[in-house]
Formats: C-alpha cells, structure tokens, sequence
C-alpha cells in the first residue's frame, strides 16, 4: 500500500507540474483520512470493520507534493474522521489551508479536543484558515431515535458535543437523513430538539441505497418526507432537500 501511494504521488506531483505549465489549477480536495467509525448507521456506505488509517507520514507527502503548493480548500471525511490518532496534528499541518470539515460531532463532546481543533483558526493574507467550518451529520433527535440508526447509546455525547459547538465562534452547519421509520407523531420530538439546540436549519436528505449482508437495500420516503420537510417549514426551521 505504502508502495502504491509513493508511485501515486510521484504521478500526482508530475501532473501538477503540467497542470502548471499549462496555466490549468484546482483549488479544492475531499481527503478520506480513515474507515473506522465510533458509529454504525445501517445505510452508511462505510460498511467495512477495518481499521484502517492514512498514516500520518503519508499524509505528510501527500501535503507536501500536491496540497502545499496547490489546494486553497480541503473536506475532510471518514469513516469519522475526528477519530483519527493523528486528527489535530493533520489539522495543524492543513493550519495554512481552509478547513471543511463533515463529521457526527461526537468527538465535540470533549472540550479539550474542540478547543485544539479551533485554535488551528487564524488570519492568513486576509482570509480566515484552518478550521473554516464543520458539518454534523445528525443521527437522531433522542435516545431511541439515535440507537435506532447507530445501533449505539451514544446519544448524550452528541448532545454534549452540541452544547460545546454553540459556543464556539465558527460557523456549524447540521444534516440528517430521513428514515421512513419516523412516524407523524415523531414529527414534534424532532422539532423539539432542533428547537432546544438552537438549530433553525438543516439539510435534509434520503438515505443511498445500502447493503445489508447480500442484499441491496431501497428505501423510499418522499411522499412522507414532504409532510415532514412541511411540518418543519411551518415551525420555522428552514429547510434545505438534498436528493
């Protein structure tokens, strides 16, 4: 593997140089730092059990040949990439780029971290670098809601970790995929917990197609999700539909 990523940043870093020569640029990159989760939503595309991480020397090469010189924006994502070993020194190194980051927050939970996370935030050439901003992708909107899409009783730390972002000075956007699962009458404890947490937008989406052991899983839901983006709308939460 670390064989196959040298050859590919040999590649990367020659493309780069034509890319110049040629007056062409690209400014932006999505980056996978890691497959694990601290989660297991059933629709997740990340189905995989292994641990598997971009070293931090890897990402050092990849840094310095192709994003150093090249990249102004970078999107980090997992797995859950928080739970990275080596998450706030890849920040730290990525602290002269503008950082976007999607994330389910739980890492949030712990103010230590969100604190080393924010101080990587500076001024750079009159524009704001490091971490720009970060995208929590909810999971659920109380206890039964979020153990039954993550199979986990984690539900508090997301709660803790939304407390801690509400106070921090930088920009949090918030999504959640819509189960069919959620009846009207949940419809008002959803509500509730945007409400409670201050959240007057959030994107809305349809979970993919997922695997479960052999099988291809369709779930469809928008003659319900439109009475439930509807309900939102009239309660003043502003809604975005993201296919």
């Amino acid at each position: 593997v670390k064989n196959g990523l040298i050859t590919i940043l040999k590649g990367l870093k020659i493309y780069t140089k034509f890319m110049k020569k040629m007056n062409f640029s690209y400014h932006n990159i999505c980056l996978n730092l890691c497959t694990i989760c601290n989660l297991k939503c059933s629709w997740c595309y990340n189905q995989t059990d292994k641990k598997n991480f971009l070293s931090l020397n890897d990402f050092s090469d990849f840094y310095t040949f192709i994003i150093k010189q090249n990249i102004d924006k970078v999107v980090l994502i997992g797995g859950e990439p928080t739970v990275h070993p080596d998450f706030i020194s890849i920040l730290n190194i990525l602290a002269d780029k503008q950082i976007y980051l999607t994330s389910n927050g739980l890492m949030f939970s712990n103010k230590e971290f969100l604190n080393n996370c924010i101080k990587t935030q500076k001024f750079l050439d009159g524009k704001m670098v490091g971490l720009k901003s970060i995208s929590i992708s909810l999971k659920g909107y109380d206890e039964a809601s979020f153990f039954s899409t993550t199979k986990t009783n984690k539900f508090k730390y997301l709660c803790h970790a939304i407390e801690n972002l509400n106070k921090c000075n930088i920009p949090i956007s918030y999504s959640y995929i819509f189960n069919s699962h959620i009846p009207t009458g949940e419809q008002k404890n959803f509500l509730l917990f945007l409400k409670h947490y201050q959240i007057s937008k959030i994107i809305i989406s349809e979970p993919r197609p997922y695997f479960n052991g052999d099988k291809i899983i369709h779930t469809k839901t928008i003659d319900n999700l439109k009475d439930f983006l509807y309900y939102l709308e009239s309660n003043d939460i502003t809604t975005y539909f993201q296919p």
